[in-house]
């Protein structure tokens, strides 16, 4: 081997590695973003399954029954509760754990009362309306720490009540 090409040759070798650390570091933010961006899309699917099944009930014949327990929860979301707000009595908050989800609901009970899903996740609340919902005792939450949904929706007519199972 020449002189020049043993000189030349840990160039080489630090360029490589310089090249390899930087595709690391972008490929590990971007794996990050993918993996934030999906935590972030994963209570809107499970709107979207809520209310597919919701349509389901109300497609049915009266009486008809169907349970949200069969969902797949993601494990970012925590809390979901179903409000109605034209209810009799008065909403108990204390049903519902997250702080913050319970500050979302209150300020939506002081608007214009459109949405009456409530999903709370790490960092977000999601929200849906579903029409003809109607709850019993105007609210009803529960826990997602089990990783599925305890609440069946029942056809009754022009009405969809929401459960506890």
């Amino acid at each position: 081997m020449k002189k020049a090409q043993l000189f030349g040759q840990p160039f080489v070798y630090i360029f490589a590695m310089v090249v390899a650390a930087l595709i690391l570091i972008f490929g590990l933010n971007l794996t990050y973003d993918i993996i934030k961006g999906g935590k972030e899309i994963s209570g809107n699917i499970l709107l979207d399954d809520i209310e597919k099944n919701y349509n389901s009930v109300f497609r049915d014949s009266y009486g008809s029954v169907k349970s949200l327990s069969s969902i797949k929860v993601p494990g970012s979301l925590d809390e979901i509760c179903f409000v109605y707000f034209d209810c009799f009595g008065n909403i108990d908050y204390n049903l519902i754990g997250n702080s913050r989800l319970r500050m979302m609901i209150e300020a939506e009970w002081n608007s214009d009362r459109d949405k009456n899903v409530f999903v709370s996740g790490a960092k977000q609340i999601y929200m849906k309306e579903l029409d003809s919902l109607k709850i019993e005792n105007c609210i009803i939450c529960d826990s997602l720490d089990d990783g599925k949904i305890d609440v069946k929706f029942i056809n009754q007519g022009e009405d969809i009540f929401a459960v506890l199972i």
